[in-house]
């Protein structure tokens, strides 16, 4: 009947807004993360690049080096100061 049928959709809908509200507070747990992360000094933040690599660094190391460099300008500069990595 067209009642079901409205009722079922009605459901769906209220399933799908409880969906995007649950992405919606994962989202502010990402930003409240990712803030943090904006707030550490390039000094700091090259200091622990450098524990996720050897004293010698290997030409696979390098690569790794490198494609960490291109996540953003902030870890290009912890990448680039960090003369211990180079």
């Amino acid at each position: 009947s067209i009642q079901a049928h409205v009722e079922m959709l009605s459901n769906q809908l209220d399933d799908l807004f409880k969906h995007v509200r649950s992405l919606e507070e994962e989202r502010t747990k990402y930003r409240a993360v990712l803030s943090a992360v904006r707030r550490l000094p390039t000094e700091i933040l090259g200091e622990i690049f450098s524990l996720l690599f050897p004293r010698v660094l290997a030409d696979e190391d390098r690569a790794y080096l490198v494609d960490l460099g291109l996540v953003c300008h902030r870890w290009r500069e912890a990448v680039l100061h960090m003369r211990s990595l180079w």
